[in-house]
């Protein structure tokens, strides 16, 4: 499969977490180009100071520790992100992204400071600052504590456009309750230069909406309102169309009498496999503001998700290449069980 799979792990702390979906980025050619550990006081202007490859030792745990990395060098264009940890206080992370190729090279980073990029409108320092703002009052777990959860990541080749997923799924219940990637879109506009989305979506659901794979608070369907559970990005990047949107919101459904309208398939009504299946995901990616706000358009079309038209949690393909979160599914590895 073009997708490897880690499933099943259970970190230790949130900083675990994070760190194990950055070691497994790096065992597929990610490379982590900048680090620091925050209060710890170690920096690593060109290098990975969290342990890399050997057992986690909590630096990622340390109020203002960060890391940059770096997709493969094969990928074009080249993205990047930033993870930081502006507090100790459970789950709060600010995420950045770049996809210009030069990347987070700017600013005076230390073992406190993470650097920037200008790849955004106005070539504001903070690129793609996609999850809890600058106030620090949300986070990504909320209250799902830690030994709650079990982690999951997906980790995608060349062929895949190097796209990954990591998902904290409630011990129990199997409903995914965060969800951390990037979206190599498939059939995207020719004219962006940077056609893939990212998945920033946290602390979503409860036991009795399922997670974030119910229809009302999927990953793929949040409100313009939740500006705490959405992330920031291109719509379209490169050109003089290029647009900046404050609250992406990948998508399916019909119009709901508003001028909020989110395309489900590539056809209008759906078409479905044999099976009842969606064939394609695609994404719509929608400006923020106020609620039912003017969509800018279709972006792209999924490699990582598939609308299944249907609730179901835990459970897999007869094959297994795929698992049913919700109303969609992710790709499986045709071999491994879920925990429960």
């Amino acid at each position: 499969m073009a997708f490897r799979l880690v499933a099943n792990f259970e970190p230790t702390t949130d900083g675990h977490f994070i760190w194990k979906m950055k070691e497994e980025l790096v065992a597929d050619g990610w490379v982590v180009r900048s680090s620091g550990t925050g209060t710890g006081g170690v920096y690593g202007a060109a290098s990975d100071v969290h342990a890399l490859g050997g057992p986690y030792v909590n630096t990622l745990d340390l109020s203002t520790a960060w890391f940059c990395i770096r997709q493969p060098v094969s990928a074009s264009p080249r993205r990047e992100f930033v993870f930081f940890r502006p507090s100790t206080t459970h789950g709060v992370w600010r995420i950045y992204y770049s996809s210009d190729g030069t990347g987070f090279t700017g600013g005076t980073p230390s073992a406190t400071v993470a650097p920037t990029a200008t790849d955004a409108p106005g070539g504001a320092s903070l690129v793609g600052q996609m999850y809890n703002g600058n106030s620090n009052t949300n986070n990504l777990f909320s209250t799902l504590a830690v030994r709650q959860y079990r982690q999951d990541i997906l980790i995608g080749n060349s062929a895949e456009g190097f796209s990954f997923l990591t998902q904290a799924r409630k011990i129990g219940l199997n409903a995914s309750y965060l969800m951390i990637g990037l979206d190599v879109l498939l059939n995207a506009n020719g004219l962006d230069t940077d056609p893939a989305m990212t998945i920033i979506s946290g602390a979503l659901g409860s036991d009795s909406e399922r997670g974030v794979g119910a229809d009302n608070v999927a990953a793929f369907l949040n409100s313009d309102t939740a500006t705490t559970t959405v992330c920031r990005g291109w719509y379209l990047k490169g050109g003089g169309s290029a647009a900046w949107v404050n609250y992406p919101m990948p998508g399916f459904g019909w119009q709901n009498g508003s001028s909020q309208f989110n395309m489900v398939g590539t056809t209008s009504p759906p078409s479905v496999d044999v099976n009842g299946r969606m064939p394609s995901f695609p994404m719509l990616w929608s400006r923020g503001g106020a609620v039912h706000a003017t969509q800018r358009g279709f972006k792209g079309r999924s490699r990582l998700f598939r609308y299944e038209m249907q609730q179901a949690y835990g459970r897999p393909y007869a094959d297994r290449s795929r698992w049913i979160m919700g109303s969609f599914s992710i790709p499986w590895d045709g071999v491994t069980k879920m925990a429960m």
